[in-house]
């Protein structure tokens, strides 16, 4: 042991890297993976040259400037940045775009927007508004139809409130009904806004000894007589008016068929088995032959000829069992005529569907007859058919002998019992989408039923 310092050598021990001269108890701690001040601790929080780390609690990325700690190495959970507003919620960051409400109405317009962390005054986070400048106009509103505003922003027509692609009459659309998207032009399924004669107005004004019953566009009566002696056919409307065809003595008219594309109607004599056509006010014979149907009528005189004739759009005056047994017949309004399809049995009564494609009854069973004359097998019912008629629906309304009128689905789907009359008679249904049955009284007087559908 020397009296005296050696040279090299002081009276500290305290080094803990005597070869590093920035290494010492004294000396300042920075980020260099050594123990520079000797306290046993490497990059300590005190380094002089430690980073501040922000407190990422919501994963946005953005750190919180109110939570910091030092460090030489990035802490888990911290990051650098420290330009978030709220730490507990990863919506609102600098990256938070914000939309405009300009009308007030809480909801924002897509168009104008701002970028922040903060919401700015008369921003908000939605961006559904359609029209920001009308406070009345945003997603839920109620919505007026017609008025040329989409008032709900649903994006839809404002002249189209059933979706259906079509707008109302009104407003120079297609669509009878624009509260039902079934109910359109294009589909075929318009029903008339016209009024019909109520059953008291029928049968207060409707000649004695009706045999059939049919409307035209106007949901005007027509009705046929059959009656020992001058028949006619009346016109009834909804006051209780009426306009007189007259027909040939003693002949005796069994159905009656509507021009859809004029005024002129046909009649089926039955006594003769003729074909009759109007012209004026009268209803010449146009043909002549021997129908030989209406079997199922209880009825002798309803027995005498085809429970309905029908006339479609191209000009057919289509008649059941004309000059013989099963066929179906063509006929033009001069009277002549060719047979499409022969059945194997009795063609009771003959139906056009919504597109005018031809139906027959031959006993229990509809039969479907396409353009060739090929027939197919469209409905079998359990009782016999006595007249039929098809809605604009598609859905056929059928008359049978058990007095039961039957729905059938539309495309032949299925069935139900939809009334169940006190006789046998007719069906028809008026433009407006009422179904009526006459009880066709032959002589007598007749009574009728009506239902809406």
């Amino acid at each position: 042991m020397a009296c005296s310092q050696p040279s090299g050598f002081v009276s500290d021990a305290t080094d803990c890297d005597d070869a590093a001269t920035t290494t010492n108890p004294g000396a300042a701690e920075v980020c260099d993976s050594a123990d520079n001040d000797c306290d046993g601790t490497v990059d300590e929080a005190d380094a002089t040259d430690a980073a501040t780390w922000y407190a990422d609690a919501d994963g946005d990325p953005y750190g919180d400037p109110s939570t910091a700690t030092r460090s030489c190495s990035q802490p888990s959970g911290y990051l650098a940045d420290d330009a978030d507003c709220d730490d507990t919620d990863a919506s609102l960051n600098p990256d938070t775009v914000w939309y405009i409400d300009g009308d007030g109405d809480g909801f924002g317009d897509a168009a104008t927007t701002t970028t922040q962390c903060l919401q700015p005054s008369g921003y908000l986070a939605d961006d559904t508004d359609c029209d920001d400048t009308d406070a009345a106009v945003y997603p839920g509103a109620t919505e007026t139809w017609y008025d040329g505003t989409d008032a709900d922003c649903a994006g839809d027509d404002d002249y189209d409130q059933d979706g259906d692609g079509e707008s109302p009459y009104a407003y120079g659309g297609t669509d009878c009904d624009d509260t039902d998207a079934a109910a359109s032009d294009a589909a075929g399924t318009c029903r008339a806004s016209c009024t019909p004669p109520s059953t008291t107005t029928l049968a207060a004004n409707d000649p004695s000894g009706v045999s059939d019953l049919q409307f035209d566009a106007d949901c005007d009566a027509w009705v046929s007589t059959l009656i020992s002696g001058t028949d006619y056919v009346y016109t009834i409307d909804s006051s209780g008016g009426t306009t007189r065809y007259t027909g040939a003595s003693n002949h005796n008219m069994g159905s009656l068929a509507l021009d859809p594309s004029s005024t002129t109607f046909a009649v089926s004599y039955n006594n003769v088995g003729y074909l009759g056509v109007s012209s004026g006010s009268s209803i010449p014979v146009v043909a002549t032959g021997g129908f030989d149907s209406g079997t199922n009528f209880s009825s002798g005189y309803l027995r005498q000829s085809a429970s309905s004739i029908a006339w479609d759009s191209s000009g057919c005056i289509w008649v059941p069992n004309f000059a013989s047994t099963g066929s179906i017949d063509c006929f033009s309004s001069t009277g002549s005529g060719t047979t499409l399809a022969t059945l194997s049995g009795y063609v009771e009564s003959v139906a056009l569907d919504p597109d005018e494609a031809l139906y027959v009854s031959v006993g229990s069973t509809v039969f479907a007859v396409d353009s060739s004359g090929s027939t197919s097998t469209y409905y079998a019912l359990t009782d016999t058919v006595l007249d039929m008629v098809f809605d604009i629906t598609g859905e056929l309304y059928v008359l049978t002998d058990a007095n039961d009128i039957i729905v059938v689905d539309a495309g032949g789907a299925g069935e139900a019992v939809f009334a169940t009359v006190g006789s046998e008679g007719k069906l028809a249904i008026s433009p407006d989408g009422t179904l009526y049955h006459l009880d066709s009284q032959p002589v007598g007087a007749a009574s009728y039923s009506s239902w809406s559908l």
